[in-house]
């Protein structure tokens, strides 16, 4: 476990092994809360609530795992999810 020193205007350094471990980078939002014992640190969202409420798309769409997406219209997506989960409720996915 490591130990990070809580320094001016209580901002710590994360370890550098840490953020590789979990793909965090300099820049990045971190959400933390008060856990039984101790603290809970983990990745924030960055999609405003505005947008996700109006496109809740872009919530989980993610460029850079499937650039195929970026292609389609939100509509399309739409239709290949619900598409999807009617196959899995069939027995066919």
């Amino acid at each position: 476990m490591a130990v990070v020193t809580i320094g001016k205007d209580a901002q710590i350094t994360l370890p550098e092994e840490i953020c590789k471990a979990v793909d965090v980078n300099s820049g990045d939002a971190l959400e933390i809360g008060i856990v039984a014992g101790g603290l809970l640190l983990r990745p924030a969202s960055t999609v405003p609530n505005a947008e996700a409420w109006q496109k809740p798309e872009a919530a989980w769409r993610d460029p850079g795992r499937l650039p195929e997406l970026d292609a389609l219209s939100d509509d399309d997506i739409m239709q290949i999810a619900v598409a999807t989960v009617n196959d899995g409720r069939a027995g066919n996915g």
